[in-house]
């Protein structure tokens, strides 16, 4: 078992990562006083992670609130995001997870030669 990174960049932002217990949130597009697994918090460049959840469900909030972070930086409109940022986390974390070699591909930085 791999233990979460304690730091993320997302474009220009350092994000800290932390494990804590349930969040309440009363934004406009949730119902009053609903209990998270997680949370982005842009001007505090933080998420939380419910430390309750099991691990597999910890992958898949913190890809969710990544997801928002990157919709944030990308200054997207909020319009549809918790839906789109819903529907794509978990398919993304299995592409990810089934594809080792990709992500192998995709994180290694191109080597310069000389000519």
């Amino acid at each position: 078992m791999q233990r979460i990174p304690k730091r993320v960049t997302v474009g220009a932002m350092v994000y800290r990562i932390r494990c804590g217990s349930r969040a309440q949130h009363n934004a406009e597009d949730r119902s009053e006083g609903q209990k998270l697994s997680g949370q982005a918090d842009h001007p505090r460049a933080q998420i939380v992670v419910c430390r309750h959840d099991n691990e597999r469900y910890q992958q898949c909030t913190l890809t969710h609130e990544l997801l928002h972070c990157l919709w944030y930086q990308c200054g997207l409109p909020p319009k549809h995001e918790e839906d789109t940022v819903t529907r794509l986390a978990p398919a993304l974390l299995d592409l990810l997870q089934r594809n080792p070699r990709l992500v192998a591909y995709l994180t290694t930085e191109e080597t310069k030669t000389d000519g």
